[in-house]
């Protein structure tokens, strides 16, 4: 058995980007300003606010074999292309589960389109039956109210194994999070040792 770290769809918009942010959160934050050139650029931010500890730590995660980072973004390539470099993420190009939109909040027939994206490039790379880790703003699951229409899409696609880690958008993803990222992965790689031939 060939091991492979475990895919982390992470999302931009609300997670690595935060947005609306509190002024308690203004010093852990750095800004940047992105490469625009091409005219489709343009529905882009020119600049992003973002926080550079997460950036170090997903670029460890990445550097340790134990998340293979996929995108999973209305970004879609523009991640690689104008936000991988900006902010410091090294081992770019990763690898993106194309959402097509940039209007990736959709839902249609009760299928959120990066349901779709997700489980197209599950198919395209894992076995059948392999966990994953999401990470997205979407993912809302209180524990009073209901989850989210896109949170309740993924029941159809999650393996017993998968993470879905859901961010607060005012926020983004926090050390916290990424460090039960980081657990989970070493479960999983260990999980994979112990059935190897």
């Amino acid at each position: 058995m060939n091991m492979q770290p475990i895919p982390l769809f992470l999302d931009i918009d609300g997670v690595l980007v935060v947005y609306r942010f509190a002024d308690s959160d203004s010093g852990r934050l750095s800004k940047v300003a992105l490469k625009r050139q091409k005219p489709a650029d343009s529905d882009f931010p020119s600049v992003v606010t973002f926080d550079a500890k997460v950036v170090a730590e997903l670029n460890a995660l990445v550097d340790d074999d134990l998340v293979e980072l996929v995108w999973l973004s209305s970004w879609d390539h523009g991640a690689n292309r104008l936000l991988a470099p900006a902010v410091g993420m090294k081992r770019a190009p990763y690898a993106v589960a194309e959402v097509g939109s940039r209007f990736a909040d959709r839902v249609r027939a009760n299928v959120w389109i990066k349901t779709l994206a997700a489980s197209r490039w599950m198919k395209a790379n894992r076995p059948a039956g392999t966990p994953f880790i999401m990470v997205d703003d979407l993912l809302t699951n209180q524990s009073r109210g209901q989850m989210s229409p896109q949170r309740r899409s993924l029941d159809d696609i999650t393996e017993p194994g998968c993470l879905l880690v859901a961010t607060d958008a005012t926020r983004g993803l926090l050390l916290s999070r990424l460090a039960e990222i980081r657990q989970h992965a070493r479960a999983f790689a260990a999980a994979q040792q112990r059935t190897r031939p």
